[in-house]
């Protein structure tokens, strides 16, 4: 019988400005904007994995997993 087993924790931040600039349908400047996005992203990933190896004879052997 033997059992693995993996985890991973990762942060992935990534702040990222945004600059936009509005105009109207003949190419008018409305307005700008800026916006600001904090973004952060935690991912936690857990993996198990287990197995059972029998031989039973040289010709038989069972596995499970």
């Amino acid at each position: 019988l033997t059992f693995d087993a993996d985890y991973l924790r990762y942060d992935n931040v990534n702040p990222t400005n945004y600059f936009t600039t509005y105009s109207d349908g003949t190419g008018a400047f409305l307005f700008d904007e800026q916006t600001f996005s904090g973004k952060s992203t935690p991912l936690e990933v857990g993996v198990g994995k287990m197995d059972y190896t029998r031989r039973f004879s040289e010709k038989l052997k069972v596995e499970a997993g």
